[in-house]
């Protein structure tokens, strides 16, 4: 593959999925080959004396812990010689575990939330070569929506940008994207420009939650994605830069407030997105990448069109990942990396915690024929900030996935 057209599908993948996503893992899903791929994930964050869970009752119940399984399947089909299709959906459940009973669910001490994800759809093609990519996304409706206030409670913490579960959210109604990325190569290094244009399904309750709404509904604005990407070599070694942005409609809120529904409406600000990764040339590692890749998100309006203070926020990811062993060999998979996110102070929830945290992850790829096997585990120790409050967090995850080519 020339560098024209990976960073070309690297640009893709972030007009897809956002500033943020790891580039090689969202290039593996674009490549063409026909493959599959499905796992188990387990992950669990624990919090020392408790997270507040704030809201504006201010009561006083605290978050001790939140845990979840996930079960993701991804299955990429090559149509002739220039599309590729591929889909992805999962089944994930989860729970929030309180110091106390909540009296307001029945005298519950431990929210639930379990349920199929939506159907992702995505074909991508080459128009002209390598050199210009259409991609057609469709989200089809398949998750679980409306949610009851239980599990609502617990979407407001499995769905916190801080905690980055696997599955953050279920259902998010029907919703489609087009996209269109151009490369070409000038002075040695591969530059790709792409812009896409995202219907956004109905159904966005964790964004509805940090607006400040306990009963949510939602009807979200479009959003356009840009993106402008470089890649080439330094030495012998590779670099890769891509800026991108996002610009969004309005949204509709409604708030149920029991002697009838009010509606109001928010724009949620532009958000700005850098990732850099920087691939060592083979040595001692089979393969050794460092990355960056910060996230800024600007004021949101509010339905008087004003800027709302404490909507702002950035979100910082560095590391390194590492494979040793030889080519054809199982290798020993090695990961470092640390995280800090800002939150946002416009509400006192976990859904809009501060995070500081550090990992390190560890695992083996093992290839049999068609079949590679991926254990790994992964431990996380920080601290974690919301209504005021600093509460020290760990987090422990771990999972086996299988990829095989067919």
């Amino acid at each position: 593959m020339n560098a024209a057209r990976r960073l070309a599908l690297a640009a893709l993948a972030l007009l897809a999925t956002g500033a943020g996503a790891r580039t090689a893992r969202a290039q593996e899903r674009l490549l063409g080959r026909r493959t599959g791929e499905t796992g188990v994930v387990y992950e669990r964050w624990s919090f020392s004396g408790g997270v507040p869970r704030g809201g504006a009752s201010g009561d006083s119940i605290r978050i001790e812990s939140a845990s979840q399984i996930s079960v993701p399947v991804t299955v990429i089909l090559p149509i002739g010689s220039s599309w590729t299709f591929d889909a992805y959906a999962a089944y994930a459940t989860g729970q929030v575990r309180l110091d106390r009973p909540d009296t307001a669910e029945g005298g519950s001490s431990t929210y639930r939330l379990n349920g199929l994800t939506d159907v992702k759809l995505r074909m991508v093609g080459a128009l002209r070569g390598d050199n210009l990519l259409l991609t057609l996304g469709l989200n089809a409706p398949s998750g679980t929506v409306g949610l009851d206030r239980e599990q609502l409670k617990a979407l407001q913490v499995l769905g916190a940008p801080a905690l980055r579960f696997r599955t953050p959210s279920l259902g998010g109604g029907v919703g489609g994207t087009v996209g269109l990325v151009a490369a070409h190569e000038l002075a040695g290094w591969a530059w790709a420009l792409g812009t896409s244009y995202e219907l956004r399904g109905g159904y966005r309750p964790i964004e509805a939650l940090v607006a400040g709404s306990s009963q949510p509904d939602l009807d979200p604005g479009d959003a356009v994605h840009i993106s402008l990407g470089t890649d080439g070599l330094v030495g012998p070694h590779r670099m890769s830069l891509t800026l991108s942005g996002d610009l969004y409609g309005k949204d509709r809120l409604t708030f149920d407030v029991g002697a009838g529904d009010t509606k109001s409406t928010y724009t949620l600000g532009p958000s700005y997105g850098a990732e850099w990764q920087f691939q060592l040339a083979p040595g001692r590692f089979r393969e050794l990448a460092l990355y960056a890749v910060d996230r800024y998100r600007t004021q949101f309006k509010d339905n008087e069109g004003d800027k709302v203070d404490g909507s702002s926020g950035n979100e910082l990811d560095a590391g390194a990942s590492a494979v040793i062993g030889r080519p054809g060999r199982t290798g020993v998979l090695l990961g470092l990396d640390g995280r800090f996110h800002t939150g946002l102070s416009v509400d006192n929830t976990i859904a809009t915690a501060a995070m500081r945290a550090l990992g390190a992850t560890a695992g083996l790829s093992m290839g049999a024929g068609r079949l590679d096997v991926r254990p790994f585990v992964r431990a996380q120790l920080g601290s974690i900030k919301n209504g005021g409050e600093s509460s020290s967090a760990s987090g422990l995850s771990g999972g086996l996935t299988f990829g095989t080519r067919f």
